[in-house]
């Protein structure tokens, strides 16, 4: 290279006449990154003396390398065969838009018009823009988790809690999964409230919370507060585990905080938990249909376990109940001496002197209990049957019942023994007797949900 543009004298003169008027700063160079041709504007941003100290000389060393690494990049992508795109570059604090034109592209030699924009103010307003941007979607974010979080606990709250069980309904029902809800309450809690005072109850509050949600480890399981001492789980296809381990892992985690509850029969904070499953989502009932009786089934069992004494879980599905758990069922402590008035009487079940039942004891109650599920808890909790006890009656009736109805044959001896073994006194003549009394029952019932649907 010479070091000189490749054309005539007067040319030259031209190509130095329009790049002096342009507004913009503007120079001409090879493939070697000489400068062959430059305007006022751009030896001013270049720091020459003047244009023919600038001319002819290599860039690099002269202007700023990040000019000289643009131009450089503009050839590679020319010697490629694609177009050289605008740069962006920063020289002495101005934000300069670099753009590139090949001068005659037919001629042998590369030559390369380049023109620096001043976009500082551009850029500036474009990089406010976008952090403008950046943080409102951060602001909605927050807003979001905020309008979704319980403060007091961190967990989801209500609002959150309605909208996912609406997506999981949706999604159960698509993919042809299970689903379950599971209620929790925490025991005894406004008479905690009265002992510690409020304080004491919300950091009761946050710790019981952050125990349920460490207990729950599968992926799927969501965990919400539903309002004052209450929590919901939802629990995506639970039939896949075993409802009552899962349920005792809950109780326990809250157990074995042992968070003193002196106004509690167990001493300690402890909670009731109320579940009811679906082995499926029909497309029969709208999504709110199906919250609805997911939520009041499981208000019922929560129910039902608090009425059995509290410290209890209790899991169902449309058969009754399926599983049951009280942590050391046998061996609650009872309240001390010094305990206030308020205190609750302790659990039945709790009462480690449990008399023998009859079979005609099981049969009334498991009848009633058939028949309806709360009257039969009410039933035990008069006469001091432990809830545990009474649903191991139902599960040997219900399994007996559906080898029936099955038409499987059931010999007495393949029956499933009763929890507690009959008084011989009081066995009837015929057991079978007892037992088809049982199944004809159960026969009744289903002919009854299928003309009355739940």
């Amino acid at each position: 290279m010479t070091g000189r543009l490749p054309i005539g004298r007067d040319a030259l003169a031209q190509v130095r006449s329009i790049i002096a008027a342009l507004p913009a700063a503007v120079f001409i160079t090879d493939r070697s990154l000489i400068c062959l041709a430059a305007n006022e504007r751009f030896v001013r941003l270049s720091g020459a003396a003047s244009a023919t100290l600038l001319t002819a000389r290599p860039l690099d060393g002269m202007v700023p390398a990040a000019l000289v690494t643009a131009v450089d990049d503009a050839f590679a992508a020319i010697r490629r065969g694609q177009a050289a795109d605008p740069a962006e570059v920063e020289l002495s604090g101005t934000i300069w838009q670099v753009s590139f034109g090949r001068i005659d592209p037919s001629a042998p030699e590369e030559l390369l018009f380049v023109m620096l924009s001043d976009v500082t103010r551009f850029a500036h307003a474009t990089r406010e823009a976008i952090q403008s941007n950046d943080d409102l979607r951060e602001s909605l974010r927050r807003v979001t988790v905020a309008a979704e979080t319980d403060s007091l606990t961190g967990l989801p709250n209500r609002l959150s809690f309605e909208a996912t069980l609406t997506r999981e309904i949706r999604r159960s029902r698509q993919l042809g999964t299970g689903l379950t809800v599971a209620l929790i309450d925490i025991d005894f809690f406004k008479s905690f409230n009265d002992t510690y005072g409020h304080v004491r109850g919300d950091e009761c509050l946050a710790r019981v919370a952050r125990a349920l949600a460490e207990a729950l480890t599968e992926p799927g399981d969501f965990i919400a507060r539903f309002g004052g001492e209450e929590f919901v789980c939802i629990l995506p296809d639970a039939r896949q585990r075993p409802g009552g381990t899962l349920l005792a892992r809950l109780g326990a985690a809250v157990a074995d905080l042992q968070l003193e509850h002196a106004a509690s029969p167990h001493r300690v904070v402890t909670v009731s938990i109320g579940a009811y499953s679906l082995d499926s989502i029909d497309d029969v009932d709208t999504e709110d249909q199906t919250r609805h009786a997911l939520l009041q089934k499981a208000d019922d069992v929560l129910y039902a376990a608090k009425e059995s004494g509290r410290n209890t879980s209790l899991i169902a599905d449309s058969s009754g109940f399926v599983a049951v758990c009280r942590p050391q069922a046998d061996e609650q402590p009872a309240a001390p001496d010094d305990a206030t008035e308020a205190a609750p009487s302790p659990d039945p079940a709790a009462n480690p002197q449990r008399r023998r039942f009859t079979v005609e004891e099981k049969l009334h109650v498991v009848m009633v209990g058939l028949r309806d599920e709360k009257a039969g808890t009410a039933l035990c909790i008069q006469q001091g049957i432990p809830t545990a006890l009474y649903a191991a009656w139902i599960l040997n009736f219900i399994d007996a019942g559906r080898a029936r109805l099955s038409d499987e044959t059931v010999q007495p001896e393949a029956s499933a023994p009763l929890a507690s073994p009959p008084d011989a006194a009081a066995t009837p003549p015929d057991h079978v007797v007892l037992r088809d009394i049982i199944i004809d029952l159960l026969i009744e019932q289903r002919r009854l949900r299928q003309g009355r649907p739940d």
